[in-house]
């Protein structure tokens, strides 16, 4: 067995021996949200923050109403990606506005 296939199975039952499972899976889910913003909304993407997962749920902060627009109208894709990622189960999407916003 080569090396990465022992390591890929060594580092599930580490994580969920130290109990920090949930923790690595939820930031692999918002690093995943980070990259599809990237990628599919350049323009939005400097104003919109992935903050954290928490109970199926996906917290984005947004310091601009249009950002917030935008990834309001493809919520539905970005939901429909990250579960079609083993392991990621999100149901929904809450988009806040941050305290210090311009617009």
């Amino acid at each position: 067995m080569p090396l990465m296939d022992k390591l890929s199975l060594l580092i599930p039952r580490v994580l969920n021996k130290r109990g920090l499972k949930d923790e690595a899976s939820a930031s692999y889910v918002t690093y995943l949200a980070c990259q599809w913003i990237d990628d599919n909304l350049p323009e939005q993407s400097m104003h919109l923050r992935v903050v954290r997962l928490a109970d199926k749920c996906l917290f984005i902060d947004s310091d601009h109403s249009i950002a917030s627009q935008e990834l309001t109208q493809v919520q539905e894709h970005i939901i429909n990606y990250l579960n079609t990622h083993e392991g990621v189960s999100i149901d929904q999407m809450m988009i806040a506005r941050s305290r210090n916003t311009a617009n």
